[in-house]
Parts: C-alpha cells; structure tokens; sequence
C-alpha cells in the first residue's frame, strides 16, 4: 500500500502555480453535491432505462456484460477491502442508450431533453461556487458537464469565455458546440472549432487539475489529446483527482487509470493521480491562491427532472433496437419469436432476423429465404450487398466478386450505396489473399479495391465508430501495413461503443493477426477457447464455430471439433474441401513436428 498523503501536500503540487497558469478539466462529480443535485452517469442511465426501456433490460444488458468482463469500476482499494460479493457488470454507456432513444422514439430529440430537464436549471453548490473563484482569478476550465452551474455561481446566464462546455450545454448559449449526449453526436470526435480551442487551452496553460471527471470521453477528448505531438505537452503537470468519500489521500496505480492518462503523458505531460476528498483538495487550493474556501451548502435542490414515461409498444421499440446495437442477438431473437417488438417496422424486422440468422451460421438460408425475396422496402443496393456478404461468408469468394462487381456497374448509385458494396467487395478480395486457389488473384486486385475505398472516402472517425474502424481495418489488411495493433485498436473502439458482438469480432481478428506459429499449444488453446467461451455467452453459435478456424486451429482443436465447424455452418462444398484439407496439412505438420522433437532428444 502506498503512504498516506497530506491534503495540503497534493494541493501544493498543482496550487504553487498561480491560478492563471492552471487549467481545471471537470465532470459530473463536481454537480452532485446540493444543491445541485444532478444524478451521476450511472444514475442517469439508469434514469433513462427506467423512463425509455422495458423492465428488466438493464439488468439483462449488465448481466451480459458480467459474463465476458465488462464490470463496474470497484471502489478504491487503497482505502477499503476487496468487494466480497458477485461482480457487477457495467451500465451500457449512456451516449449509446440516448441515442437509441432519440432515433427511435416519435420526438426523440424532446424526450432526451426532458430526461435532462433538471441540468438545464442546475443552481450551483460549494464546488462550482469555488471553481468559479478560480476562473475570475484568471484560470481556465473544461468541462464535460452540460449544466451551466459554475457560471451561474458568478450570476452570468450564458457562457464565460474561459469555460468550455466542451459537450454543449443546456440550455444551449450562442456558439457552443451541439449537445454531445447521443453516441452519433460524439462518435465522429469534436467539431474542429471545439477540438481547436480544448487543445489552445491545454498547450496554454502549465498546469491541468481533472476533479469529478471520470476520464470515459474515449471518441473526442481521447482522440484530441492522442493526436497532439510528442511534447506538446512537456510543460504542463497533471494533478488528476479519483474522488474517495474516505479520509486521507495517496497515490493510485496506473493500471487503473483511464486511458485520457497515457494519452497526456505520450504528449509530454508529467501526470499524477491520486486519490481523496475533492472538496478538500479545492478548499486547500483556494487557500493557496488567496481565493474564497465555500463550505458544503446542504439546502436541497429543485425537483428532480420531470417524469418521462413512455408508453409500452415505445419502450419495447427502444429496447429491441438497444439490443441490435450492442450485438444481443439472443435478446433480438427472443423478442422477434415472441413479437413484442413494439412499433418496429416490417423492414428493420426482417433486418433483425437476417442479423440473428447471420450469427446462427445460417448463411445459406440467408441466401435463399431472405436476401432472394426482401420486402419492398428493402433498398436495392442493401440487397445486393447482403447477397455478395452470404457468398463470401459461404467462401464462394469468386462468385461473390462477380456479383458485387456487376453491381458496383450502376450509374446511378448513390455515394454511400457504392461504399457499402466496396467494402465487402473488400472483404471478398482480403479472402482470397489468404485462399491458396485464389490468393494471385486476391493479391492482383488488392491495391486496386484500396484505391477504390480510398476514392470513395468515409475512412475517417468522422465516418462514426463502425464505418471508419471497418474500413481503416479493411484497407490496412489490403495494403500490406503492420497489423499487430490494428484489430486490438477497433476492438477497444467498439468496447467504448458498448457493442459486444462487434467488439468479440475484433478481438477475433487481432487473435487471427497476431498468431505465431512458435507460441507453445498450451497457451493458444487457452486464448481460442476463451474466445470461444467469451462468443458462447453472447449467444454467437457462429462466432463459436468461426473461433476454430484460427490459425494453428489443427493444433488446438479435435477433428469433432473442426467437423462441427465446417458441416455446421453453411459453407460452400468447395469451401468445406478447402477447410478439410487445411486442416489435414496442418495435423500432419504438427505430429511431423512432434515426432522431430522426439527424435532430436
């Protein structure tokens, strides 16, 4: 355990600057003491499931985030004991669940802003009276917060020019960026006006103080403070505060630190982090600078937001589309079977169950029974881009080149249309650079499909998180360039997401990417048959049979094990030989290999 450290010695490490030289970074921590009152993240999403989602679906969400690890932050613990009960998986992230709400609820948009109501009128407590003090003297501050309570506490309306609500605020004041509260208003990073000035702020100033922030801005901030060259930041400290209701301070380790920390060290910044009560840390620094200390004011606040509560067949419609974006197939299937699917319509219907079909393996009756005969309104592009995926899926690679190819003919194609069928044109062509019958092939019309994706754009964040990781993955492969981190990158993309499936599929990827053939059969085994486990509890049977055609699979896998793979999935016969006989080689190799070792001894 690390020593015990003084309040007075971590506010003298930031406090002997002067306050114009510091820059404060906050979050919701700092707007839930009275009286402001507002919920937590955690709170809030659960807010929102409570008012929006069918009973239940949280606890469903978080129970399959339980089961492949996404668990709930623990508490501090340099300062109390290990938890003794069961793991808790986490909340879905909020920015997910809004924006599933706001697209598919009728006035969605409405709805998300009276779930927010009580932000919009926050009044200001000790913490936001105190952090104004600090700006009047001349310091700076960032803030993820959507309320206005630090400005309140200096009686201006609106904005201050030193306080970036760098989210948006409620209610909005002229200039400011659009509310960042839904996942597709965040994924594609902040605005360059909003980028510009969080990063003038950070190289202006030499001292950054993070209180109440819990560092999860992964899509904008994240990415902001990573794309800064090495030493941007090489004259500026960091003080960032993990607030503990416990007395006494210390050090925090770095393996539990947010990700925001070694993006602001790689830059140059010297980061500390540490562990304690806010307040004090404030009060301590306020001293310092000569500025007013603010006790706690325990006078409750206004009523909290006003009660949303959708009807049924709204918050079954919310909660089914919440279950595709995070990849539940099982939770999608079972409320297709039972058709309590709310007000969706026969078309994103029939999507969903193509979706659950896909990760059952059932590609072939895809082709036949969906994809042959959509509804009408089903576009025409989409349709043939989900043929050409059934083909390549089925690894009849060259028949779906030739499919997607003639389709990519058409004039009168939409830009995005053409996008879609080039990306899986892609995949087809990134197939058969690893198929040995097709790989001169492959290898020939791979720089040209790069070409093309290029072309076409959309290989950018702000493309949003599933186009721009799919494509910057597709055309690093097709490239040629180093892939040992490319696979593990969109996964974490896809965590901060929340999308389970998406997230399983890359870790498969980076599994197939980084495999080395002199890695001992003991420790690979263990790798596959997690992934395998971690797929299972998702309730992907496809991803569990796809798991044993990683490389090296003859090494880790029985002959029962693989047959199950290739006959239980709808492959292609010829796909089915080439598996087969993939597999063959490589046990040979392995027991040539095995009997090599033998001999040398």
């Amino acid at each position: 355990m690390t020593a015990p450290l003084a309040t007075a010695d971590v506010a003298r490490w930031i406090s002997r600057r002067p306050p114009g030289d510091v820059l404060v970074l906050s979050g919701a921590g700092v707007s839930m003491d009275p009286p402001t009152g507002l919920p937590s993240g955690v709170r809030l999403t659960e807010r929102v499931a409570d008012a929006c989602l069918l009973p239940g679906t949280l606890a469903r969400i978080r129970e399959y985030h339980r089961r492949i690890g996404w668990t709930a932050e623990p508490p501090c613990g340099f300062a109390a004991p290990a938890p003794t009960g069961p793991t808790v998986g986490r909340v879905p992230r909020l920015e997910t669940v809004l924006g599933v709400v706001a697209r598919t609820v009728p006035d969605g948009d409405t709805i998300v802003r009276d779930l927010l109501a009580d932000v919009s009128t926050a009044v200001p407590n000790h913490l936001h009276r105190m952090l104004m003090e600090h700006v009047a003297a001349g310091g700076g501050h960032l803030t993820a917060n959507f309320d206005l309570a630090v400005e309140r506490a200096a009686g201006l309306p609106n904005g201050h020019p030193s306080v970036l609500h760098f989210h948006g605020s409620l209610p909005a004041f002229g200039g400011g960026p659009p509310l960042g509260v839904t996942l597709n208003r965040i994924e594609a990073g902040f605005p360059p006006a909003v980028a510009a000035r969080f990063t003038s702020a950070l190289t202006s100033h030499r001292a950054l103080l993070v209180v109440g922030y819990s560092g999860s801005d992964f899509f904008d901030v994240d990415v902001t403070v990573s794309q800064l060259p090495a030493g941007a930041l090489a004259h500026v400290e960091v003080l960032w505060v993990g607030h503990g209701g416990h007395d006494g301070w210390h050090l925090l380790p770095d393996d539990g630190a947010p990700p925001l920390v070694g993006a602001l060290r790689a830059a140059g910044a010297k980061v500390r982090v540490v562990c304690g009560r806010t307040v004090e840390l404030l009060a301590e620094c306020a001293t310092a600078w000569g500025l007013r200390r603010w006790g706690l004011d325990p006078t409750p606040g206004p009523p909290s937001a006003p009660l949303v509560d959708l009807p049924r067949n709204q918050r079954a419609t919310a909660t089914f589309e919440l279950y595709r974006e995070l990849g539940l197939t099982p939770e999608v299937d079972r409320m297709l079977t039972g058709g309590d699917t709310g007000d969706v319509t026969e078309t994103d219907a029939w999507g969903a169950a193509s979706e659950v079909a896909w990760e059952q393996g059932r590609y072939g009756s895809l082709l036949r029974a969906w994809w042959w005969r959509t509804p009408t309104g089903v576009p025409r592009a989409r349709r043939a881009e989900r043929i050409g995926a059934c083909l390549w899926v089925q690894g009849r690679l060259l028949p779906a080149f030739l499919w997607l190819a003639w389709h990519l003919r058409r004039r009168d194609l939409a830009v995005e249309d053409r996008r879609l069928l080039m990306e899986t044109l892609g995949r087809v062509v990134e197939h058969m650079t690893r198929t040995p019958d097709l790989r001169p092939l492959g290898r020939w019309l791979a720089p040209r499909v790069v070409l093309a994706v290029r072309e076409l754009g959309g290989v950018d964040q702000s493309a949003g998180v599933h186009n721009y990781r799919r494509r910057s993955d597709l055309v690093s492969s097709l490239d040629g360039q180093p892939r040992t981190d490319e696979a593990r990158v969109a996964e974490s993309w896809f965590t901060q997401a929340g999308s389970l499936l998406a997230a399983l599929n890359y870790r498969h990827r980076s599994l197939r990417d980084g495999y080395l053939p002199d890695v001992a059969t003991a420790i690979l085994d263990g790798r596959y048959r997690e992934q395998i486990r971690l797929y299972r509890q998702i309730g992907s049977l496809a991803g569990v049979r796809r798991a044993r055609l990683l490389p090296g699979s003859p090494r880790v896998f029985t002959l029962s094990e693989f047959a199950d793979t290739v006959f239980g999935l709808q492959f292609g016969w010829w796909h089915r030989v080439r598996l087969l006989v993939h597999f063959a080689v490589g046990r040979v190799r392995q027991r040539a290999h095995l009997s090599e070792n033998r001999t040398s001894r």
